[in-house]
């Protein structure tokens, strides 16, 4: 039988979505809060993606296939990433951080996603060790499985390049939906907590899924 991932490399990733869950538990995290950390996540899971292709053995190769792909997968990914912030800033956003360059009255600037998802982390030491966390547990799975488990010598660039859109698109779907029904509902304790769940439950089939021996059972036994 084939194993789905590294038992650190999963635990890490339980471990960690659970600090939005004693966020709003214990630091009165906010819808906002939570949907942006979910969002610089889906950046983190790009930046790593780009280093996996770096280091690519598998499929076909060369430095011109790559000097193409991994500009390309960049551009691709980055814009996907956008449109996902869009959407998490035009429907979430609190009124305080409208003042401060984001703003329907002036203009929605999705340039200033970035500095306002950072700067709303930076000034949270919660919400600061939650995106740490996040980079970390991205670097253990990536040291665990990538590396550790030789995914390297086995995943080409294609692979690579559409690896992140199902995992990234089925969470964001997820998360887009939960909380538009959670800002209806006027972000109750109890919903804020559902959503989370949730989350981890999608997270980590899609990583099961994602780090399966191809050469082995698939996660569904067929």
């Amino acid at each position: 039988m084939a194993m789905a991932s590294s038992r650190p490399a999963l635990l890490a990733l339980l471990m960690v979505n659970l600090i939005p869950l004693a966020g709003v538990l214990l630091f009165g995290w906010r819808l906002f809060d939570i949907m942006a950390l979910y969002w610089l996540e889906n950046g983190i899971i790009g930046l790593y993606n780009v280093l996996k292709m770096l280091l690519s053995r598998g499929g076909a190769m060369g430095s011109v296939n790559k000097a193409f792909t991994i500009p390309f997968f960049i551009v691709h990914y980055g814009l996907f990433w956008a449109v996902h912030g869009i959407s998490v800033f035009l429907l979430f956003s609190e009124g305080s951080l409208f003042s401060s360059g984001l703003s329907f009255r002036t203009g929605f600037d999705p340039f200033a996603m970035p500095e306002i998802a950072l700067r709303l982390v930076t000034t949270s030491g919660a919400l600061a060790v939650a995106a740490l966390s996040l980079v970390l547990s991205h670097g253990v799975s990536f040291a665990a499985n990538f590396v550790g488990r030789g995914e390297y010598r086995r995943l080409g660039l294609q692979q690579l390049m559409s690896q992140p859109y199902g995992r990234v698109m089925i969470l964001h779907i997820t998360l887009i939906f939960g909380g538009f029904a959670i800002m209806v509902l006027g972000e109750p304790l109890l919903a804020l907590v559902l959503m989370i769940g949730i989350k981890i439950a999608v997270d980590a089939s899609a990583h099961v899924r994602e780090h399966w021996d191809r050469g082995g059972e698939s996660p569904d036994g067929s």
